[in-house]
């Protein structure tokens, strides 16, 4: 208990030291508690011995961030550093993390800033000279600052976030002790002075040589005094405490990492950090979690062989040199805890450590005892490794369920598609290729992105999974083409003589349920059509004007004809349904449609008709489409030529070839909530025309034909072409 009270320490002597070619390697440092601070190496010790998503899931979270560069010298520099793949860090750099905007503290020996790999690291405080932390007598706290963030320049080795703002705070003299201070006269200034300096985060490489355990908390309380107000400042402002654990072997961590076991309020802010080595094995030197293991983790510290498996940093003075401990550990959860706030700026510091404390795992730990996570109990390997390794691949990805953020609630993600329909399919999948949609996971609300068109079902998809469609009231029509061509209560042509609905565009729904009430007079030049289903009401009037044909075949059937339509929808944009976030609320359309049918001198019948409209819809209040409007039009050039008597029975048997331009969507607007949200305009492309050939006889019961569909290849230029059979019911 009398060292408990003392204030004024010194470095214990080295335990390890070993020269590797022309490096040096100086050991890690361990401090008694008399100096109330403990030691370094990673809390101590054996001395030389960047969605997503989002995500980060690949699919999710796309930032406009570039993948970290990997050329020849860079992959070097970044197998220089054996730790960097040992957490996982190139998921982080795949997706364009490495600490950008996150602010870290290293509270150490100083840092030798002048080293090539530390020069952008900024000067925080000096309690024992005038370099504001920016020398380092040791060379401990410099080693430290290189594993967190050395420079990725290409040469030699980086720290695992490169990118990060770091303040160097050196609270060790020369002798690696506090000096003619106390860390109850340190400790408040230090955190202080990181929150001026708005600190996210303050790295410990750290440690007493006694364990957490081995004192009362009044006892504790009476040593550290005012350190424990300061630390207990330092987390309600916000920030994490990333402590060594300690190199003394012990099965407890040390003093400080170990606070949160006196005092729980400080565990959302606190982080200790055990070792493992290159192999994953528990090295003899490392602390175990212990009563720590709800905020503990293990990390890369190297092995206890520091000339074999020691950990390559920077030297103070220049140069590089291995050093193993609990002090190497800590800088990598540092690390890893900078990429987390890069990947998830909306994430607070503490809520970052809880996802690296979450998403840890035993896969590939041993410890000395021989346990795996296969051969003994999660509980053991608590003991030993706490939470487990750091994990940045699962750290980085969703954490439980996903929702995508609305313009009112988030709604569940599994729940939501959207049927884009034959007609809007290529006007919103061109909006939709332009969008990220927004989604949280359930265990933060860490934000990811998903690609808009993920939740796009395409025609050609319900195609391949429902084949069996519905064909009573539609002359020859190929789905899998993209289109449903005509409209009519019988197999009469061309389809707007009767007029039961909008040229091409009726839904599958409507086929199954359509009820409609017609109307003309009794010379058929006018026509009036109400229809309803479950989703959609039609109004459509139409005026046959008989005149003579264009060649002076008057009286031989010659027509034109204008008709106007208009529609109310409920949960439809002109053929596509949503569900969720991509559902629709009401909708309106309205359109116009001319035509002319004209007998032939020399036989047969030719035609042409022509339609434009104009749709818009809302969006329910959960909306990630809030609205739309969309013009549309289709047309169709024809020829019928009868052949008189069938030879299979009685009627008229009729040879039909025709060009059609399915109903298409010309130009379209669409209010998405999103990454780039807002208003998105597109001009989709010309969609694929159909040639069509037919024959039809009641004898058949039916249409046989053939479809040749030609659509545009604009990625590779050309026309590329399909040749269908179908066959067509008419009732």
């Amino acid at each position: 208990m009398d060292n408990l009270k003392c204030e004024t320490g010194h470095f214990w002597p080295v335990i390890m030291s070993a020269p590797l070619g022309p490096l040096f390697f100086a050991g890690a440092i361990i401090l008694s508690l008399s100096a109330c601070g403990g030691g370094g190496g990673g809390g101590g010790g054996s001395a030389s011995a960047e969605r997503i998503v989002v995500t980060q899931n690949p699919a999710i979270r796309g930032q406009d961030r570039l993948p970290l560069s990997f050329g020849p010298s860079y992959e070097s520099e970044f197998h220089a550093q054996t730790g960097l793949d040992d957490i996982g860090v190139a998921s982080a750099y795949d997706k364009g993390y490495a600490g950008f905007n996150v602010r870290m503290g290293v509270a150490d020996t100083g840092t030798y800033q002048a080293h090539s790999q530390l020069s952008h690291v900024e000067g925080g405080y000096d309690f024992h000279g005038s370099s504001e932390g920016l020398s380092d007598p040791d060379g401990h706290g410099t080693h430290v600052a290189s594993l967190m963030a050395a420079r990725r320049d290409g040469e030699v080795m980086h720290g695992v976030a490169p990118h990060a703002a770091v303040k160097s705070y050196r609270i060790f003299n020369g002798d690696g002790s506090f000096g003619d201070k106390s860390g109850g006269q340190i400790m408040p200034t230090l955190v202080n002075q990181a929150i001026t300096h708005d600190i996210h985060l303050l790295n410990n490489s750290w440690a007493s040589n006694y364990e957490v355990t081995d004192f009362s908390k009044s006892a504790t309380k009476s040593v550290l005094g005012s350190e424990l107000s300061a630390w207990d400042k330092a987390v309600k402002a916000g920030m994490v405490m990333v402590w060594a654990a300690g190199n003394d072997g012990d099965d407890q961590v040390s003093v400080r990492a170990g606070l949160p076991y006196h005092y729980g309020e400080m565990k959302k802010g606190w982080l200790a950090v055990v070792s493992f080595d290159p192999s994953g094995s528990e090295p003899r030197y490392t602390n175990r979690c212990g009563v720590a293991r709800d905020w503990c983790l293990a990390a890369p510290g190297g092995g206890d062989s520091v000339s074999s498996y020691g950990l390559y940093g920077a030297r103070s003075g220049g140069g590089y040199e291995r050093r193993s401990g609990t002090s190497m550990a800590a800088p990598h959860v540092s690390g890893a805890l900078a990429l987390v706030l890069d990947a998830f700026p909306q994430l607070t510091p503490q809520q970052g450590a809880a996802r690296l404390l979450q998403t840890a795992t035993y896969d590939g730990l041993t410890t000395a005892d021989g346990c795996t996570i296969s051969k003994c109990t999660p509980a053991d390997m608590a003991d030993v490794f706490g939470q487990g390794r750091v994990s940045l691949d699962d750290a980085l990805a969703p954490i439980g369920t996903l929702s995508l953020v609305t313009a009112a609630a988030p709604v569940s993600l599994e729940e939501t598609i959207l049927d884009s329909g034959f007609v809007v399919d290529k006007a919103l999948f061109s909006a939709m290729t332009r969008v990220r949609f927004v989604a949280q996971d359930s265990f933060d609300k860490a934000v990811f992105s998903v690609p808009a068109t993920t939740f796009l079902s395409t025609p050609k998809q319900r195609f391949s999974n429902d084949s069996k469609r519905a064909k009573a009231y539609l002359l020859p029509s190929s789905v899998a083409a993209g289109a449903q061509f005509y409209v009519s209560d019988a197999g009469t042509f061309p389809a707007a003589q009767t007029g039961h609905g909008r040229l091409g565009d009726i839904s599958e729904q409507a086929m199954q349920s359509w009820t409609g009430l017609s109307a003309d007079d009794r010379a058929g030049q006018w026509q009036a059509h109400f229809g309803y289903d479950e989703s959609r009401q039609v109004m459509m009037f139409s005026r046959h004007l008989a005149n003579a044909g264009i060649d002076g075949t008057a009286g031989m059937g010659a027509d034109s004809w204008l008709s106007v339509g208009f529609d109310k929808s409920q949960g439809r944009f002109l053929d596509s349904e949503g569900t969720a976030g991509l559902a629709w609320g009401n909708g309106h359309s309205s359109w116009l449609t001319a035509g002319h049918y004209q007998p032939l001198s020399f036989g047969g019948a030719a035609s042409v008709e022509y339609q434009r409209g104009k749709s818009d819809v809302a969006g329910l209040e959960n909306c990630l489409i809030c609205s739309a409007e969309a013009v549309f039009e289709s047309w169709e050039l024809a020829y019928q030529m009868p052949l008189g008597s069938s030879v299979l029975g009685a009627g008229q048997t009729e040879f039909e070839m025709a060009l059609h331009q399915p109903l298409h969507v010309t130009s379209a607007s669409f209010d998405i909530v999103g990454a780039g949200q807002g208003a998105v305009r597109v001009h989709p492309s010309r969609p694929q025309r159909e040639a069509i050939t037919r024959l039809t006889s009641p004898a058949l019961g039916g249409t046989v034909g053939l479809s040749h569909h030609m659509m545009t290849k604009q990625e590779k230029g050309g026309v590329a072409h399909q040749l269908m059979a179908n066959w067509t019911l008419s009732f």
